[in-house]
């Protein structure tokens, strides 16, 4: 089990360098290796709330103790972060992104559980030439709408090869 950093609060974002990321992410990284006693369950990838992230923002996740290698973006046309039209579009259609300027990989998210037809996702993906992993989630409010989904997603991973993992895993 890890956990991962979404925000302060259900209305912060971080699209301003005006907010303190650092002060809330320490907070986070602190809390959670009092309660874990180790570093090792912080997952180095992430989504900010509203997929929101100026650059000066990401870096300091990036530089933190315990601090982020990647960044999950939307699942629709949203821009996200600091990416530029052109990133964001190349993101879409590659469904990873790597700034090798600011050493951050962004990974496309899959639709997620709550949207109908969330299965039809895979079921329309090339899985030969898909990525090594899948990251999907869901809103811990919409759990009980969403867990019969949950359960055939996760036997369409089974069916299809892919075990359990975390995406810092497998970024190169």
């Amino acid at each position: 089990m890890k956990f991962a950093f979404h925000a302060k609060a259900a209305d912060t974002g971080y699209y301003s360098d005006d907010v303190n990321l650092a002060a809330d992410y320490q907070k986070f990284v602190t809390a959670i290796h009092k309660m874990t006693g180790t570093y090792d369950s912080i997952d180095h990838v992430t989504r900010l709330n509203f997929f929101s992230g100026s650059l000066n923002n990401v870096l300091t996740l990036r530089d933190q103790k315990a601090g982020i290698i990647g960044l999950l973006t939307a699942d629709d046309d949203r821009q996200s972060y600091y990416l530029t039209a052109d990133e964001s579009e190349y993101l879409k259609n590659n469904l990873v992104y790597f700034d090798a300027d600011h050493q951050i990989t962004f990974i496309h998210n899959v639709k997620r559980f709550e949207y109908e037809g969330f299965l039809t996702n895979f079921d329309t993906l090339d899985t030969a030439n898909f990525m090594r992993f899948i990251e999907c989630w869901s809103h811990q409010s919409h759990l009980d709408e969403v867990w019969n989904r949950i359960e055939e997603a996760f036997q369409w991973f089974v069916n299809n090869g892919y075990t359990g993992s975390f995406a810092e895993y497998h970024l190169t």
